[in-house]
């Protein structure tokens, strides 16, 4: 039987990868068949629906700025978080490898490995604010979905809804983050790392300051929250 460590490190592992291969599939036959960003938003959204509710028992983060923001209002232990994020980064870098050689190099190549990438419209700092609320929205919504007791019996659905609604609104202007390691999968296969600083710290920030109102603003003194 696998250790709960080992089962912890896997899920992270795979929830990461087909986020990145669902999200970045979905966006490079969008690129060659004409589809568009219905398409996009409903592969991310229902991947992390899928795989949030699969791997509930065992966090379901998948992204590196929600493990540090529940690191931040201590709910997951040091060493278990550090195990998530190693995985979280792994499970990004092989997906996008995934896609590579899955996907004609010359779309591939095109969309950047179906990753992230900020419109030429879009200032640096808008697109850090962008990406900032994106993060802010999906850690709101996880924390609905898998840390407030009142609610969690919607499983995975307010992340999958959220991830979509987010897709919907950002994709055409920075490419919807929301975690760096969907971002960084797709960038270090593809080779371009335009955007990294944006793309690792404007969720994560985000995701912080969510985890944060959540805890102090929205969950009452004394609620039964889930560890």
């Amino acid at each position: 039987m696998l250790t709960t460590l080992l089962r912890h490190g896997l899920s992270e592992f795979l929830g990461t990868l087909f986020l990145v291969a669902g999200i970045g599939g979905a966006t490079m036959m969008a690129y060659s068949n004409g589809g568009g960003l219905i398409e996009v938003a409903a592969a991310g959204g229902f991947t992390l629906a899928l795989f949030t509710t699969a791997f509930a028992a065992y966090g379901a983060q998948f992204n590196p700025a929600i493990t540090i923001a529940l690191l931040f209002t201590r709910r997951i232990k040091t060493s278990i978080a550090g195990l998530h994020l190693g995985a979280q980064v792994a499970g990004g870098i092989a997906g996008a490898y995934l896609l590579k050689v899955l996907y004609p190099i010359v779309v591939f190549d095109a969309t950047r490995g179906g990753g992230t990438i900020i419109s030429t419209d879009v200032p640096a700092v808008q697109a850090w604010g962008l990406e900032f609320v994106g993060g802010f929205l999906l850690m709101f919504a996880y924390y609905v979905a898998l840390i407030d007791k009142r609610t969690t019996r919607l499983g995975g659905l307010p992340v999958g809804f959220a991830a979509a609604v987010i897709l919907m609104m950002m994709a055409p202007l920075t490419g919807a983050s929301m975690n760096p390691a969907r971002t960084l999968g797709p960038m270090i296969a593809s080779g371009i790392l335009e955007g990294l600083v944006i793309f690792a710290t404007a969720p994560l920030v985000g995701a912080v300051v969510a985890a944060l109102v959540y805890e102090h603003v929205v969950l009452d003194k004394g609620t039964d929250a889930a560890s």
